[in-house]
């Protein structure tokens, strides 16, 4: 049933997304970081850096005809943007943002990013330790004076999953959590660490946690895609998630606010390529906690993201599931390169498919890497 799905969408993007996607581009206002205007459903060369045309687009190519692929094995259905260093290589939807209606996904979607929440989260504790607002060194206990492992438990320890607390509490009241180990000691990746976090944001803030980003991070930026799922509000342009039941892609629903500072937010992938150029940027931050943000703090974990060092690529990386929806970001902060994928069905393995994204625009030279790219990009 899903082969028939991809069928159909293949036919839509080759003959309706077109001309929709591009007259929404030209109303939109956000080629302010390095973007110019682009054809959303065909692979171009876009931005400010062209002298490569001719080895972008092909490059463009290589990377549809790949995405096209994991769209025919329902590996990947959703949005992309590729850009290596400040041209941006493809921007483009797959599939359906809604199966029933066939209403193809295109990237100016909004997508649940899940853990992709949790960089905004650590930029807004790390805003207001510049503010002096908060020390992320400090404690948490005058921010929770009842729970009774606070006066052990730092701010720095939340933000690198080092607190010794469960990745999700259940049903237990915080009173009640015994910690896992030593905080500062080992390192386990934790959602109440970060749910915690958000409480901080509003006590040293004196704002909600929403008022707080749209102030201090999506306004200067200009992410007017993006926000908090609070209750279920409606959000128009937004894709449903899906799930895979016994063949056929089933829309779903869900209510992501409990998730919180967790893993609540909405995006788009033209406004996170917004927030990853600002983060080569001193707009929200200094530049010495901003780098804090891409230092291993924890094991290969910094303020918010995933750290590697492989193939002369410095890495930033985060993924994210949520019910119905898949997020991935992986940043090359040695070429300023980055690919962005957001999916709507099930829980896609993006990493892998964002992994041999990086690798196509930027081939590592040696045998061995070029054999792995091509049994790849022909699966």
């Amino acid at each position: 049933m899903k082969k028939k799905f991809f069928v159909l969408a293949s036919f839509f993007l080759a003959f309706s997304f077109f001309p929709v996607s591009l007259l929404q581009h030209e109303q939109k206002s956000s080629i302010r970081l390095g973007e110019t205007k682009a054809e959303s459903f065909t692979p171009v060369t876009t931005g400010v850096k062209n002298e490569n045309s001719l080895e972008n687009k092909q490059l463009a190519t290589d990377v549809d005809l790949y995405l096209q692929k994991q769209l025919a094995l329902d590996k990947f259905h959703g949005t992309v943007l590729v850009a290596k260093g400040d041209t941006i290589l493809l921007k483009k939807g797959y599939g359906y943002a809604y199966e029933k209606e066939k209403l193809p996904n295109e990237p100016s979607q909004k997508f649940a990013i899940a853990s992709l929440t949790k960089a905004f989260t650590a930029m807004s504790i790390l805003q207001l330790h510049e503010r002096h607002a908060l020390n992320i060194n400090e404690s948490i206990e005058r921010f929770f004076p009842t729970y009774p492992f606070a006066k052990d438990v730092t701010i720095h320890d939340l933000l690198t999953h080092s607190s010794g607390l469960p990745m999700n509490r259940g049903t237990l009241a915080y009173e009640d959590l015994t910690l896992l180990y030593p905080p500062g000691t080992n390192q386990n990746y934790s959602n109440e660490g970060y749910i915690l976090l958000g409480h901080i944001i509003e006590q040293a803030s004196g704002m909600s946690y929403e008022d707080y980003l749209n102030t201090h991070i999506f306004a200067p930026l200009h992410m007017k895609d993006t926000g908090v799922n609070i209750n279920q509000r409606k959000v128009l342009n937004r894709a449903r998630g899906h799930k895979d039941i016994q063949g056929m892609w089933v829309a779903l629903g869900m209510d992501y606010s409990t998730r919180f500072s967790s893993g609540s937010l909405y995006s788009t992938v033209e406004d996170l390529y917004k927030w990853d150029r600002a983060l080569y940027t001193d707009k929200l931050v200094s530049e010495p906690l901003r780098q804090s943000m891409f230092t291993p703090q924890m094991k290969a974990y910094g303020y918010g993201w995933h750290l590697e060092e492989k193939d002369g690529r410095k890495l930033a990386e985060h993924n994210g599931y949520v019910l119905g929806f898949s997020a991935e970001i992986i940043r090359d902060m040695s070429s300023k390169s980055v690919i962005i994928l957001l999916s709507n069905h099930g829980d896609a393995e993006l990493k892998d498919i964002a992994n041999t994204l990086l690798d196509i625009i930027q081939p590592v030279e040696n045998s061995e890497n070029k054999q792995k790219i091509e049994k790849k990009a022909v699966l």
